[in-house]
């Protein structure tokens, strides 16, 4: 396995604060994206980050912007 870079961690940190503010369980944000617990686990412990191809429908789930996920600069949407 390897080590995940900064970017991909602050991806991971975002995604976990993200989830955590809207008070969304690991397993239901799992459900919501049809992947596993541990996929969403493995995420947030800085395991592995998420494939490019499923950052879109993450940040949909999130009510947050791609650019916000990825680079922090941008806001997140409303609910």
């Amino acid at each position: 396995m390897r080590d995940l870079s900064e970017l991909e961690i602050d991806l991971c940190t975002r995604i976990h604060r993200r989830r955590k503010q809207l008070k969304i369980s690991r397993q239901d944000f799992a459900d919501e994206l049809g992947i596993s617990y541990e996929c969403v686990r493995l995420w947030e412990t800085f395991q592995f980050s998420p494939r490019l191809n499923k950052i879109e429908e993450i940040a949909k789930h999130l009510g947050s912007s791609v650019a916000y996920l990825l680079v922090g600069h941008s806001s997140v949407l409303d609910s």
